[in-house]
């Protein structure tokens, strides 16, 4: 029996790792938070954005990574996905860390446990920057929403929200199987 519970810890360990790896190594910024807002999860990419390593992120609020504008924006758009429970979307003009300034499509989905219960969400931002310019959307941000003051550029790494278009998709049920 020792040999068994061992050989099925060392395959969960294995899993695990792998997965981690395929987290990582999607280009993707990926988060996962609890139903409070507290992050879970997320990978290299989002490390990068916010500028701490994820071991800092984890157990974390938008309020403790970001100024309270910025921090406000996420949990309102978190809040009103999770009460649609339907996937939504929204662009997102940011700042990263080494002054990249970037348009990001971010879209988040209700994370469920294995009984259909709503545990949290699911967000995925995408650089779409290079895309928008090419199709002439981008340019710069829409009249009155401009760059931010400069007291907001030094508060944090995530510096700015530009854009709230908002767009409805049906739900997408996630669960651990």
């Amino acid at each position: 029996m020792p040999n068994d519970k061992r050989l099925n810890e060392e395959a969960v360990r294995r899993q695990l790792s792998l997965v981690t790896s395929v987290i990582n190594s999607i280009p993707d910024l990926i988060l996962y938070k609890d139903l409070e807002g507290v992050y879970l999860g997320g990978n290299k990419a989002l490390s990068e954005l916010i500028g701490r390593p994820i071991d800092e992120i984890v157990g974390k609020t938008d309020f403790d990574l970001f100024p309270e504008n910025v921090a406000k924006f996420f949990r309102k758009k978190d809040q009103e996905m999770l009460a649609s429970r339907h996937t939504s979307r929204n662009d997102e003009w940011v700042d990263y860390p080494d002054g990249r300034h970037v348009l990001l499509d971010t879209l988040k989905t209700p994370l469920f446990d294995e009984h259909g219960k709503l545990c949290g969400l699911l967000g995925i931002r995408r650089d779409i920057t290079g895309r928008e310019f090419a199709d002439g959307k981008a340019g710069e941000p829409p009249a009155g929403q401009g760059r931010p003051h400069s007291s907001l550029l030094s508060a944090a790494p995530l510096t700015a929200i530009y854009t709230q278009k908002i767009y409805p998709f049906k739900m997408a049920c996630i669960s651990n199987r």
